[in-house]
């Protein structure tokens, strides 16, 4: 999947995350979840990690 492909998939998530916080009023979590969503490097960052180009620190797993 291309970067490009993984941040339009990003845009799926939003009516989901809407839901759940109308659902349990939290509109302020909603702002900043959609703002990260929309945040070019904070997916990007994300993208290297779901494909495994970038390696997750072993010392912050357990």
């Amino acid at each position: 999947m291309k970067f490009g492909e993984y941040y339009i998939e990003q845009f799926k998530e939003i009516p989901l995350v809407w839901k759940l916080a109308r659902a349990h009023r939290k509109y302020f979590a909603f702002a900043a979840t959609v703002l990260q969503l929309l945040d070019p490097a904070v997916i990007h960052t994300m993208y290297l990690y779901d494909t495994g180009r970038m390696k997750v620190d072993k010392r912050y797993q357990k």
